[in-house]
Parts: C-alpha cells; structure tokens; sequence
C-alpha cells in the first residue's frame, strides 16, 4: 500500500506537470503569433510611408518639371513698335519716352484710319521720314479717334489739345511744341515742316 501510494503521488506530478505544459506552450505560441503580427503591421505601415515618400518626391518633380516648361514658355519680351519708315513708326508710349530721354525731337501725326486726308497724306510723310537726314529725329504715328486708338493716345492728344485728326506737330524733348500744321502736306512740305522746326531751336 505504501508503495502504491507512492506510485500515485508520482502519477499525480507527472500529469500536473503535463498540463501545466500544454498550457503553457499555447500561451508561448499565442505571444510569438502576436509579436509575428506586429512586425507584419509594421512592415506594411513601413512600406505604406516609402510609398508615400515616393508619390511626393514624384510630385514634386512633376510640378517642377511643370515650372521650368512654364518658365521656358514664358513670352519673349515685347517687340520693338513697328516702323512705317526709316525714325518714323507706330506709336508706342515706351518708344515714345525713350525718345524723349534721349534728347530728341518728335514728329508726330494724329491719323485716323476713317480719314481720307490721313490716308492720302501718309505716303508722303512716310517718304519725307525715308529722305531725311536728321538722326536727332523720331516720328510717331498716333491713332486718333479711330478703332485702333488706345488709353496712351488718347491721353497723348489731350496733353497737346489736338482736337481734329491729321494734325501734324513737331516737338521738343521736354515736349514744348514747335510747329503745328492741320493742312495736307506732301513729301517736301512734311521735310520743310521738320527743318524750319529745327532751325527755330538752333536759334535759341
């Protein structure tokens, strides 16, 4: 009996000790599932950011590729105002001032493409300006009262109280008017208009 009861206690232990085991080597099996899923959701969330990481940096060279085209599409500076003949040209406002800085006299003729006077005495002024001799000279042609007249012509005509088209002035480059005619002038009255005007400053 005494062994017997030795046996028990024996068998007892050993069944003890494999309970406790198979407890515990599910528990050890859970907490590594668990560690596996962890690192798992890490590495997604790791990939998901150099993703991420990758999209921007793709579109910020996108919109800076986009700048530089932008950029390289810029229009180029504006083209110098047209010549109608050699110092005489369509008016424009910075031609005009620039003129005026570099210590120039100015021609110019209020025209109006609805005039039959403008039309008819443009070719003359446009050959006077062609036969001219005078680098000191710079003629402009100023829509007047037309279709084509713009906000600086249209205050151009005021500052000289030009009220009729083919008004034709010379003036000096801090813009004191010389000589002013609204008659329909050729070739070599259009160059004695511009010669007398000069004459009467040298004598000054």
């Amino acid at each position: 009996m005494k062994y017997l009861a030795a046996a028990e206690v024996v068998i007892f232990t050993i069944l003890i000790f494999v309970a406790v085991g198979c407890t515990t080597i599910p528990q050890q099996e859970n907490t590594q599932l668990a560690k596996d899923a962890t690192a798992a959701t890490n590495n997604e969330e790791a990939a998901t950011s150099a993703e991420q990481q990758a999209e921007q940096s793709q579109q910020q060279q996108t919109s800076s590729g986009k700048t530089e085209t932008s950029a390289a599409a810029a229009p180029a500076e504006k083209v110098p105002t047209k010549p109608i003949a050699k110092n005489f040209y369509e008016f424009d406002k910075a031609a005009y001032d620039g003129a005026l800085k570099e210590g120039k006299y100015v021609f110019l003729d209020f025209y109006a493409n609805w005039c039959p006077i403008c039309k008819a005495e443009a070719p003359a002024i446009k050959a006077a300006f062609d036969e001219l001799d005078a680098d000191n000279v710079v003629g402009f042609q100023v829509n007047y009262n037309d279709d084509q007249t713009d906000a600086d012509e249209k205050a151009l005509a005021k500052k000289f109280g030009i009220t009729y088209q083919h008004t034709k002035i010379f003036i000096t480059a801090d813009e004191k008017v010389v000589s002013r005619t609204l008659v329909a002038q050729t070739k070599q009255e259009v160059l004695k208009q511009i010669k007398d005007s000069l004459a009467a400053e040298a004598t000054k």
